[in-house]
């Protein structure tokens, strides 16, 4: 009876070494395929964060441009500089910045002009592939839009008739002008609020006026964008500019959102345009 007994437990001990070695090798195989779907969720999207849609979706958009040799730009003509009527074409400062993105991809540039309350529309419903008027970038489009990296920033800059660059702490207890309910105004009640008493704000009711504050000598110090400025600069050639914005109002080109590959070539022209001194050199012209 004992050497029965003992040979039903070493009977037992194998059936239960083979259900664990069994039990291991399931799980083992659990734990392999279970790091393969890992690896493969990570690669997946290290892919799609590197490529976007790129990796499933065809721009159909860029095929079109690149097929049909031309592209379509929508800008704003009530907005000199950046955009002036003409009625041989618009001018300024974005059709110019369009043409030169035209010349680069070898394609034809068709304008199509817009404004404000309806440039998005155009762009979505498809009338225009590209906007370049003047827009800042609005998150709560970003859902169905992609804006590019900023081609210019009109931000506003201290002016002064000093005679050097004026800085932030230059005008420390000094009296700062500014064109009321501006951008400028915003900030400098925004900045007053958290450095009590850093300047006194002095507010005009337009840019004439403050300009012929500047001028007359009235105030040493000015905040404006940086558009006004230069065309101030052109008026009154002894003002001073700071080249950095203490506000910056960074513009940029809109596209759709499902056009991953236009956006990516327009990325890249931006750059190119950048490095090569062709917007610099634009922006210039037209202020």
């Amino acid at each position: 009876m004992l050497i029965l007994n003992l040979n039903q437990s070493i009977k037992r001990s194998k059936t239960m070494h083979k259900l664990n070695n069994f039990q291991l090798l399931a799980t083992k195989r659990a734990l392999i395929i279970f790091m393969g779907c890992v690896t493969l969720f990570v690669v997946f999207n290290m892919i799609w964060m590197l490529h976007g849609e790129s990796a499933v979706e065809t721009d159909e958009t860029w095929q079109r441009i690149q097929q049909q040799n031309f592209v379509i730009v929508g800008v704003d003509v009530n907005l000199a500089p950046y955009g002036i009527y003409d009625p041989s074409g618009p001018r300024g400062i974005d059709p110019d910045i369009a043409r030169a993105i035209g010349k680069l991809w070898d394609v034809e540039v068709h304008f199509s002009l817009v404004n404000y309350d309806g440039m998005y529309d155009s762009l979505l419903v498809g009338d225009v592939d590209i906007l370049i008027a003047g827009v800042r970038p609005e998150p709560r489009r970003a859902a169905a839009s992609r804006y590019t990296e900023a081609y210019f920033d009109s931000g506003y800059v201290l002016v002064s008739t000093t005679g050097s660059q004026p800085t932030l702490e230059e005008i420390q207890g000094k009296i700062l002008g500014v064109v009321f309910a501006t951008d400028g105004d915003i900030w400098a009640q925004s900045y007053l609020e958290e450095h009590p008493n850093a300047f006194t704000l002095q507010q005009y009711d337009d840019t004439e006026q403050l300009l012929s504050a500047l001028n007359e000598e009235n105030i040493v110090y000015a905040l404006l964008d940086k558009v006004s400025a230069h065309q101030a600069h052109q008026q009154y050639p002894h003002l001073s500019i700071a080249d950095e914005p203490l506000l910056s109002n960074p513009l940029v080109m809109v596209v759709r959102r499902s056009d991953w590959k236009l956006y990516a070539e327009l990325q890249r022209a931006i750059k190119i345009l950048k490095a090569n001194g062709t917007i610099d050199e634009i922006i210039q012209r037209w202020l």
